[in-house]
Protein backbone atom coordinates (compact mmCIF):
# COMPACT_ATOMS: atom_id res chain seq x y z
CA UNK A 1 0.00 0.00 0.00
CA UNK A 2 3.14 2.35 0.04
CA UNK A 3 2.07 3.00 -3.57
CA UNK A 4 -0.84 4.68 -2.73
CA UNK A 5 0.39 6.54 0.52
CA UNK A 6 3.31 8.31 -1.77
CA UNK A 7 0.41 8.82 -4.26
CA UNK A 8 -1.64 10.78 -1.62
CA UNK A 9 0.61 13.69 -1.73
CA UNK A 10 -0.22 14.43 -5.35
CA UNK A 11 -4.08 14.43 -3.85
CA UNK A 12 -3.19 16.63 -0.86
CA UNK A 13 -1.42 18.65 -2.81
CA UNK A 14 -4.00 19.29 -5.14
CA UNK A 15 -6.44 20.20 -2.18
CA UNK A 16 -4.23 22.40 -0.41
CA UNK A 17 -4.30 24.21 -3.67
CA UNK A 18 -8.24 24.29 -3.62
CA UNK A 19 -8.10 25.74 -0.23
CA UNK A 20 -5.34 28.23 -0.76
CA UNK A 21 -8.09 29.31 -3.48
CA UNK A 22 -10.79 29.52 -0.91
CA UNK A 23 -8.54 31.25 1.58
CA UNK A 24 -7.70 34.30 -1.15
CA UNK A 25 -11.04 34.22 -2.64
CA UNK A 26 -12.43 37.38 -3.66
CA UNK A 27 -15.60 38.55 -3.67
CA UNK A 28 -15.20 41.63 -6.09
CA UNK A 29 -13.37 39.12 -8.67
CA UNK A 30 -14.80 35.82 -8.25
CA UNK A 31 -14.23 34.73 -11.68
CA UNK A 32 -10.80 33.33 -11.49
CA UNK A 33 -10.58 32.21 -8.37
CA UNK A 34 -13.50 29.60 -9.37
CA UNK A 35 -12.21 29.40 -12.70
CA UNK A 36 -8.94 27.46 -11.22
CA UNK A 37 -10.86 25.93 -8.54
CA UNK A 38 -13.07 24.12 -11.45
CA UNK A 39 -9.54 22.80 -12.92
CA UNK A 40 -8.20 21.75 -10.17
CA UNK A 41 -11.16 19.77 -9.16
CA UNK A 42 -11.29 18.04 -12.46
CA UNK A 43 -7.75 17.25 -12.22
CA UNK A 44 -8.61 16.10 -8.46
CA UNK A 45 -11.46 13.90 -9.86
CA UNK A 46 -8.61 12.35 -12.36
CA UNK A 47 -5.91 11.66 -9.95
CA UNK A 48 -8.77 9.95 -7.83
CA UNK A 49 -9.94 7.35 -10.17
CA UNK A 50 -6.23 6.87 -11.26
CA UNK A 51 -6.05 6.34 -7.19
CA UNK A 52 -8.81 4.17 -6.66
CA UNK A 53 -7.91 1.94 -10.01
CA UNK A 54 -4.60 1.08 -8.35
CA UNK A 55 -6.50 0.44 -5.14
CA UNK A 56 -9.04 -1.55 -7.07
CA UNK A 57 -6.45 -3.42 -9.40
CA UNK A 58 -4.00 -3.74 -6.50
CA UNK A 59 -6.60 -5.77 -4.31
CA UNK A 60 -8.87 -7.66 -6.85
CA UNK A 61 -6.87 -11.07 -7.44
CA UNK A 62 -7.12 -11.97 -3.77
CA UNK A 63 -10.77 -12.69 -3.14
CA UNK A 64 -10.40 -12.10 0.92
CA UNK A 65 -10.36 -8.03 -0.20
CA UNK A 66 -12.96 -8.03 -1.93
CA UNK A 67 -15.50 -6.59 0.51
CA UNK A 68 -12.70 -4.10 1.34
CA UNK A 69 -12.61 -3.04 -2.47
CA UNK A 70 -16.18 -2.16 -2.02
CA UNK A 71 -16.26 -0.48 0.84
CA UNK A 72 -13.39 1.91 -1.00
CA UNK A 73 -15.50 2.07 -3.93
CA UNK A 74 -18.36 3.62 -2.20
CA UNK A 75 -15.83 6.13 -0.57
CA UNK A 76 -14.57 6.92 -4.51
CA UNK A 77 -18.44 7.61 -5.60
CA UNK A 78 -18.96 10.26 -3.01
CA UNK A 79 -15.59 12.01 -3.38
CA UNK A 80 -16.55 12.18 -6.99
CA UNK A 81 -20.12 12.97 -6.08
CA UNK A 82 -18.76 16.23 -4.15
CA UNK A 83 -16.06 17.12 -6.63
CA UNK A 84 -19.04 17.24 -9.41
CA UNK A 85 -21.26 19.57 -7.27
CA UNK A 86 -17.97 21.92 -6.55
CA UNK A 87 -17.33 21.64 -10.51
CA UNK A 88 -20.97 22.51 -10.88
CA UNK A 89 -21.15 25.16 -8.48
CA UNK A 90 -17.83 26.48 -10.14
CA UNK A 91 -18.59 26.95 -13.22
CA UNK A 92 -22.20 28.73 -12.33
CA UNK A 93 -19.37 30.98 -11.26
CA UNK A 94 -21.05 30.25 -7.67
CA UNK A 95 -19.47 30.87 -4.42
CA UNK A 96 -21.12 28.09 -3.33
CA UNK A 97 -18.38 25.94 -4.88
CA UNK A 98 -16.15 26.71 -1.82
CA UNK A 99 -19.01 25.49 0.64
CA UNK A 100 -19.32 22.44 -0.86
CA UNK A 101 -15.11 22.40 -0.92
CA UNK A 102 -15.31 21.87 3.10
CA UNK A 103 -17.42 19.15 2.96
CA UNK A 104 -15.66 17.51 0.65
CA UNK A 105 -12.37 17.82 2.72
CA UNK A 106 -13.73 16.42 5.89
CA UNK A 107 -14.95 13.09 4.28
CA UNK A 108 -11.30 13.31 2.12
CA UNK A 109 -9.15 13.70 4.76
CA UNK A 110 -10.96 10.73 6.59
CA UNK A 111 -10.63 8.64 4.10
CA UNK A 112 -6.87 9.44 3.76
CA UNK A 113 -6.52 9.08 7.28
CA UNK A 114 -8.02 5.26 6.81
CA UNK A 115 -6.05 4.39 4.33
CA UNK A 116 -2.99 4.98 6.17
CA UNK A 117 -4.60 3.52 8.80
CA UNK A 118 -7.09 1.39 8.97
CA UNK A 119 -7.03 0.05 5.46
CA UNK A 120 -4.07 -1.64 5.95
CA UNK A 121 -4.62 -3.22 9.33
CA UNK A 122 -8.27 -4.42 7.52
CA UNK A 123 -5.77 -6.44 4.57
CA UNK A 124 -3.38 -7.74 6.98
CA UNK A 125 -6.31 -9.06 8.90
CA UNK A 126 -7.39 -11.12 5.61
CA UNK A 127 -4.46 -11.86 3.80
CA UNK A 128 -1.07 -13.97 4.57
CA UNK A 129 1.96 -11.90 4.25
CA UNK A 130 3.00 -13.37 0.60
CA UNK A 131 -0.64 -11.94 -0.57
CA UNK A 132 0.35 -8.45 0.97
CA UNK A 133 4.03 -8.79 -0.93
CA UNK A 134 1.97 -9.83 -4.28
CA UNK A 135 -0.34 -6.80 -3.80
CA UNK A 136 2.32 -4.28 -2.38
CA UNK A 137 4.07 -5.46 -5.37
CA UNK A 138 0.94 -4.56 -7.64
CA UNK A 139 0.34 -1.26 -6.58
CA UNK A 140 4.03 0.05 -7.05
CA UNK A 141 3.77 -1.64 -10.51
CA UNK A 142 0.39 0.27 -11.12
CA UNK A 143 1.00 3.63 -9.60
CA UNK A 144 5.00 4.10 -10.02
CA UNK A 145 4.62 5.83 -13.49
CA UNK A 146 2.62 8.50 -12.57
CA UNK A 147 4.47 9.11 -9.06
CA UNK A 148 6.86 12.19 -9.63
CA UNK A 149 10.66 12.08 -9.37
Amino acid sequence: MEGLIAHQKRLKELYRKMRFLQESFNFQNPTPFLEELVSIAEELREELELHFRVLREGLEPIPATHRLIKENLLVKEILERMLGRIIEKGSQNSPDAFLELEEFGEIFKAYLKKERGLLRQQIEEVTTPAQRAEIEERVWSLISPFLEG
